[in-house]
């Protein structure tokens, strides 16, 4: 057992109350997805069973989150997160098709698997459940519109300039000009990111700030990492809801690893990315959700709480 691993255990057996159980501990984040690299930390998840006092009496948290980082500083390599839900919470989660609980679901046939039970083998073997798509696509679209946001903010500001252009007294202030395509109200126009610019401004003076901000956000376009991330993410989820569609698992490590890496690194065309992503989001869009009975759920539960603590 390698050095994190032994830093995982010992944080689990530190925060976790006497008598509950891990049932399960797998890779997670990027180790899961085939995207590490040599400075990428090490992401675990699992799912872990409170004693039955506390089941009966609802009296333990749904799930952990347990970290041997800094909450004031980035995590490094030698770090290690571990999120760990409650077999309850796993199972209602797994039940509304949320894109962590299923990954962690397929996990168990992956190489990402560190520690099971007989409880997850049967859970893996019976599990009743279909699955939708809707939390995968909701995760592309999130990490997505911070990408996009940035480029949205750039035609704005590009159009405010075009605008000012048109004019040659550099004496006219921002409220002279027609500003119908804009957010304002009797003080200031305002863009995004907190960019505002008061409505007195002359529009020379208004002028060069918008050039610098413009070179800003194009510089951040074209060089930020935590985009490239974003749009990793973003079309990693669309990936992982076409081949569940089609197959009806997802494989670990993912097919497209290398890809998405290369992404993340920043090695790939932005706008290629973009209209991938815009092409993937489309047809996932097209998949029909389905929801599963309550009771169904409810009845897995109990199966799977009668065979833990009955053995």
């Amino acid at each position: 057992m390698n050095r994190q691993l032994e830093k995982a255990y010992e944080l689990i057996e530190k925060e976790l109350k006497p008598g509950y159980q891990v049932l399960y501990l797998s890779y997670a984040g990027s180790k899961l997805h085939g995207t590490d690299h040599e400075d990428s930390d090490l992401d675990l998840k699992g799912i872990y069973m409170p004693t039955e006092k506390d089941m009966i009496l609802g009296n333990y948290p749904k799930t952990l989150s347990l970290s041997t980082g800094s909450a004031d500083s980035k995590n490094n390599k030698e770090d290690v997160d571990v999120f760990l839900y409650s077999l309850f919470e796993f199972i209602d989660k797994l039940a509304k098709s949320d894109i962590n609980a299923v990954e962690l679901f397929f996990s168990i046939d992956s190489a990402a698997k560190i520690d099971s039970s007989f409880l997850i083998e049967y859970m893996r073997r019976h599990m009743p459940f279909q699955f939708s798509y809707s939390s995968f696509k909701g995760f592309s679209s999130k990490n997505f519109s911070k990408v996009l946001s940035a480029k949205e903010n750039l035609k704005k500001l590009e159009k405010l300039r075009d605008l000012i252009e048109q004019e040659s007294d550099c004496n006219l202030k921002l409220k002279d000009l027609d500003l119908s395509d804009f957010n304002y109200d009797k003080k200031f126009l305002k863009l995004k990111d907190n960019f505002k610019l008061g409505l007195n401004a002359t529009i020379c003076y208004a002028y060069d700030l918008i050039q610098e901000k413009i070179s800003e956000y194009g510089y951040r376009i074209k060089t930020d990492d935590s985009e490239f991330k974003a749009l990793s993410h973003a079309l990693r989820s669309l990936l992982e809801a076409k081949e569940l569609k089609e197959t009806g698992k997802i494989r670990f490590p993912l097919r497209d690893a290398y890809h998405l890496r290369e992404i993340k690194l920043g090695n790939v065309d932005k706008d290629r990315i973009i209209e991938n992503i815009e092409k993937l989001e489309k047809k996932v869009s097209q998949y029909e959700g389905v929801k599963n009975d309550q009771e169904i759920v409810n009845d897995f539960k109990y199966v799977l709480y009668k065979m833990y603590f009955e053995v």
